[in-house]
């Protein structure tokens, strides 16, 4: 059954990073982020960063468990409308979803590599 989402107020400060804001009913959302975050005490960029393909973490296969129970669902929606009245948010990010209204399928996927290089005093 097909329903009207109706939302009266909303403030979303942020939405980033393949993130999706959806309004009303949708059948799947696949959604992926892959990044790399690098922090230095000395602002450096060397030109042969940047490459995924360099760290196994970017290309290893996430496994998904498989489901075995079979689920008996009676749904019974008294009125003909999703109603919200007020919705705020700080922030939506890395392959997340913000959704009034039905889904189906939603697979979502964020792979963040950090790196972090501070100089330090010590001398060997």
């Amino acid at each position: 059954m097909s329903r009207w989402s109706v939302v009266r107020q909303m403030k979303i400060n942020n939405i980033s990073l393949a993130s999706i804001l959806q309004i009303g009913d949708n059948e799947s959302i696949k959604s992926s982020t892959k990044a790399l975050a690098v922090q230095r005490q000395v602002p450096t960029f060397l030109e042969n960063e940047g490459n995924l393909d360099a760290y196994q973490l970017f290309s290893r296969v996430i496994p998904i468990p498989e489901v075995y129970e079979e689920v008996d669902m009676k749904v019974d929606n008294i009125c003909d409308s999703i109603q919200v009245n007020c919705i705020r948010v700080l922030a939506i990010s890395a392959s997340s979803v913000l959704q009034i209204g039905s889904n189906s399928q939603i697979e979502n996927e964020t792979r963040v590599k950090h790196f972090r290089q501070f100089v330090t005093d010590k001398k060997e």
